[in-house]
């Protein structure tokens, strides 16, 4: 490489740019080019900055691409002697063969430089002019490229000088913008001649004058470990031109790379292929076929001998400083058990898929005609299970009811309104069974197309009864006292707020009872809480059993229970007769294990008015006057 003025200029251009000592250029073949400000340098500098740029030459790190740091050796016996070093910017032509290399760009200081992003790219563009500026004597060569003596001082044999790629502000400091456009796809170890070298492609190669040129060179490290990929490897511009095929592609199709090169990646497949006649017009066809990642597309592609094979592709988009944005996709042949079952035997059917399924499953044509069922789509319907719906018309027999218990009409099911264009999401229906209570069931129904008949109807059905049962049973432990099954405090205050409003509408009134066991205490010292808890429970009967069913027994928490009663006749004689039959029926002896027991009752009542009261004020009232009459009682003043 030999610089003239502009290329001075650019060396000066660098060390200025980095605010250094000095600047250098040094061939392969250890000529120096040093940069040094005319005044105020030692004269033994220019040689120290020499040696450190013939270093660079045999540092390994040459053979990259990237800018590398490099330092002069310790001098020994002079400490004071500060080391120099210097930033590395390889020069080449290309960065994947050896070839291309022109020598190091450097920079150079007492101190190493520290460079940050802009000043990294600003050396990588000068970098680039100075290898621009030579191209041109190199490409001249062409025809007879010199020997270069590598970094390791051993000659290379002849090597063809490689097209050079992409722009100056890449990584990599030798891509120079193409002269030409490129013009042809390329195989793996593909050799090109001098008429493709000059931008001249083949006739039977060319498609429209811009599918791209391009080569992988035999022997180097890139061929060889593109060769050894296990599966085919493919390129695909934008466009769907086939740019490069590895030699491994005719394990899949049966073709050879250079066969494909050049031609549409649309031409591979089966022209009936789902992915074609579905996407035909799609702007992104190339990327659907071989730009989606893994698991890819499932195509079929024609081989040779004009058959089809099964083909899993998979592959990502990257952008080429050559061609612009391509498609690098694998491909891989599908086996046997993925692409054409052997028979019914080893894969399950959609049938026996859908006959697995407990809820009902039924699609009509049309004309309500059954075109698919399964095995629980008569049971659920309350049809025999042996009955055989396929190819009739759906039974409108059936004993289905609505959510109220009411029976559904032909019109009213599901799938007759699905038929007439309607959704059907998630509606409650009945069963009634012999024993026991209704089956709870769940419909869904919605239109179908079915292949050219034109609109169907798609019907499924889930049995919900264990659900529903489980949702009863947390619905009673929130509600209700699981020792005596009596209301507990929450049921309660609704039912008095329910029974306030009534008497805002309608008049009359609400009447609160109170009720504390003072001897519960002694029955469970003495004999036991289970016996307690029986006595609990037999309390619990009574009240329920001396008040009106209509009326609201609650366990308020341990020996305290509570009555909501509507009286609808204003006189308090009325309230008076409950209060006495409570304490009656509850002063009695309980027979509990054979023992005979006594407790002792307190009553408490208010009268609550509708306009003005609450359920939880009615409560704190009735509270109140417990233990009023509790201490009357307990002062020996109880009537």
């Amino acid at each position: 490489m030999t610089l003239d003025e502009t290329g001075e200029e650019l060396l000066h251009l660098a060390r200025d740019l980095c605010a250094a000592l000095s600047s250098f250029l040094v061939t392969p073949d250890g000529d120096v080019t040093v940069f040094l400000p005319p005044t105020g340098t030692r004269p033994e500098t220019r040689d120290r900055v020499s040696s450190l740029a013939r270093s660079c030459i045999t540092n390994p790190e040459a053979l990259g691409t990237d800018i590398f740091y490099c330092s002069e050796a310790m001098i020994p016996g002079h400490p004071g002697i500060t080391r120099m070093s210097c930033i590395a910017v390889p020069l080449r032509l290309d960065t994947a063969a050896e070839a291309g290399f022109l020598g190091i760009l450097g920079i150079v200081d007492t101190a190493a430089p520290t460079i940050d992003d802009e000043l990294r790219l600003g050396l990588k563009r000068i970098a680039n002019r100075l290898v621009e500026r030579t191209r041109s004597e190199v490409l001249s060569d062409v025809d007879q490229p010199p020997v270069r003596q590598a970094p390791t001082g051993k000659p290379e044999e002849e090597t063809p000088w490689p097209l050079p790629v992409a722009d100056d502000t890449t990584a990599g400091t030798g891509f120079v913008p193409a002269a030409e456009p490129l013009t042809r796809g390329f195989a793996a170890g593909s050799a090109l001649s001098e008429q493709e070298r000059a931008g001249q492609s083949s006739s039977e190669a060319q498609t429209d004058g811009s599918s791209p040129i391009a080569q992988l060179q035999e022997g180097t490290f890139l061929e060889e470990v593109v060769r050894h990929v296990p599966d085919p490897i493919m390129v695909v511009r934008e466009d769907g031109t086939i740019i490069y095929a590895s030699e491994s592609i005719s394990s899949v199709v049966a073709t050879s790379a250079s066969e494909v090169l050049g031609r549409d990646i649309v031409d591979l497949l089966d022209p009936f292929d789902p992915l074609l006649t579905e996407t035909r017009a799609s702007e992104n066809l190339a990327k659907m076929i071989v730009g989606e990642p893994p698991p890819g597309q499932r195509v079929r592609m024609l081989s040779n001998e004009g058959s089809t094979v099964q083909v899993n592709i998979c592959g990502t988009e990257f952008q080429s400083r050559q061609l612009g944005s391509c498609y690098v996709a694998s491909l891989r042949l599908a086996s046997e058990s993925q692409s054409r079952p052997e028979s019914n035997d080893e894969l399950l059917t959609a049938r026996s898929v859908i006959n697995a399924l407990e809820d009902a499953l039924i699609a009509c044509d049309r004309h309500g005609v059954v075109i698919l069922s399964n095995a629980a789509a008569a049971t659920l319907h309350g049809l025999p299970a042996d009955e055989e719906l396929l190819g009739r018309p759906f039974p409108q027999n059936t004993a289905l009811l609505a959510s109220d218990g009411t029976r559904i009409t032909p019109a009213e099911h599901p799938l007759a309104r699905a038929l007439g264009g309607a959704t059907v999401r998630n509606e409650q229906l009945q069963l009634p069974q012999e024993k026991g209570g209704p089956r709870w069931l769940v419909a869904s129904a919605r239109p179908l197309e079915v292949g050219r008949d034109g609109q169907g109807a798609l019907f499924v059905l889930h049995d919900a009864s264990a659900q529903r049962e489980h949702e009863a049973w947390l619905t009673r432990l929130a509600l209700y006292d699981p020792l005596t099954g009596v209301a507990n405090r929450s049921l309660l205050l609704d039912h008095l707020n329910r029974a306030l409003v009534r008497s805002r509408r309608e008049g009359g009134r609400v009447s609160l009872l109170f009720c504390d066991l003072d001897g519960l205490k002694l029955v469970n010292d003495h004999y036991g809480h289970d016996v307690g808890d029986e006595v609990l429970t037999a309390v619990a009967r009574r009240l329920e059993g001396v008040l009106r069913p209509n009326d609201t027994v609650a366990r308020l928490g341990g020996d305290e229970f509570a009555a909501v009663a509507y009286m609808s006749s204003p006189d308090p004689a009325e309230l008076d007769a409950v209060m006495r039959r409570v304490r009656t029926i509850l002063s009695d002896p309980y027979q509990v294990r054979s023992q005979t027991l006594r407790v002792l009752v307190t009553l408490g009542s208010v009268v609550a008015d509708g306009r003005a009261d609450d359920a939880t004020s009615v409560l704190v009232r009735a509270d109140r006057e417990l233990y009023r009459m509790k201490s009357i009682r307990l002062q020996g003043h109880e009537d």
